[in-house]
């Protein structure tokens, strides 16, 4: 591991550094030593250092620190001219993994999943048009608008086809994406999967509400009690503080629009046009997406698989990012999924 403290802070934007005694250290403050185990990965961003811990870490520092080193955060142009943040890792050899996160959401709601899966596979994890650090366009915020945007990604990165990873929002992205562009997906996995949400009562109700009268800047206090009200399982407090940061990012505006479009679609009758194997991934304490609507969309698309987590909410891969991990990594591995 490298020992010179003022490298390692221009390798990471200069607001951290690690020492040759392995201690962390994020704005002078000691945070962790190799003693606490606690190291879940580190991910080095635009000006940003991501420290996430978790109970079950597999991950020594000396691996925590090569994915730091090595992970690429970058942004990419749509031929439209459209400015999108990214991130990538993992071997540019490997079978490709897009990761597409849910409503207000960034690439940085998969940094838990990033550290996992960019053992075996190759991950470029998107941010999608008006989040995050993406552009943030006056239009073009329906499912097919998102899923648009993708095909100039791969491109980019040079993938011709990829399993795709959608979670609730990007699930519908990645379904749409499945069904428009079917010779660029090779594999799908659904994190608390939607194919409608007409009639979901927790969406049309107090969400929908609440997002109409959202003014900029948007109130931290209303994101956290979103995202808090996604979870079944605490997350660490540093985890949940990224992502409510990314999630203020939003424009009162985009909140709305994003909203508009997933109301609007409906990909129910579209389903049996899915041609490629299918993961769908839910957790049986998801207070959004219950069992009925899971099933549904389990037995319409021909080669789908639905795997129950008992105890998760609607973002199992934050609340057990390994787990999750390697149920993705089992379904790639079989015969049929392997690209």
């Amino acid at each position: 591991m490298p020992g010179d403290p003022e490298t390692i802070e221009t390798k990471i934007g200069g607001i951290g550094y690690l020492t040759e005694t392995t201690e962390i250290h994020l704005l002078g403050r000691q945070l962790l030593t190799q003693s606490t185990r606690k190291i879940y990965c580190l991910l080095a961003g635009a000006n940003t250092l991501v420290l996430v811990r978790s109970k079950n870490c597999k991950l020594s520092l000396d691996t925590a620190w090569t994915i730091m080193k090595t992970l690429k955060n970058s942004t990419i142009k749509t031929p439209s001219g459209l400015t999108l943040s990214c991130a990538a890792q993992g071997n540019p050899k490997a079978p490709a993994v897009i990761l597409l996160h849910g409503y207000s959401d960034s690439w940085r709601s998969y940094a838990p999943l990033i550290a996992e899966l960019s053992q075996k596979r190759r991950v470029i994890a998107v941010t999608m048009r008006g989040h995050g650090d993406s552009e943030k366009p006056e239009a073009g915020y329906g499912i097919s608008d998102f899923a648009g945007d993708l095909p100039h990604v791969m491109d980019q990165f040079n993938v011709a086809s990829a399993t795709v990873v959608g979670h609730s929002m990007g699930s519908m992205v990645a379904a749409r994406l499945a069904l428009s562009h079917p010779n660029r997906v090779y594999a799908l996995v659904f994190i608390g999967a939607i194919a409608t949400l007409k009639g979901n009562a927790e969406v049309e109700g107090p969400l929908c509400e609440a997002v109409e009268t959202l003014a900029d800047p948007i109130s931290t206090d209303f994101v956290r009690e979103f995202q808090e009200s996604t979870l079944a399982r605490a997350v660490t407090p540093d985890f949940l503080s990224s992502i409510v940061a990314e999630s203020i990012k939003v424009p009162a505006r985009v909140w709305r629009d994003a909203l508009h479009g997933m109301l609007e679609d409906d990909l129910g009758p579209e389903l049996r046009g899915i041609s490629v194997p299918t993961l769908m991934l839910w957790g049986d304490q998801d207070g959004i997406c219950d069992r009925v609507s899971q099933t549904k969309m389990a037995d319409a698309i021909p080669d789908a698989k639905l795997s129950i987590l008992p105890g998760a909410g609607h973002a199992p891969h934050w609340e057990d990012p390994q787990g999750v991990a390697t149920a993705i990594v089992s379904f790639l591995e079989t015969d049929k999924a392997a690209a």
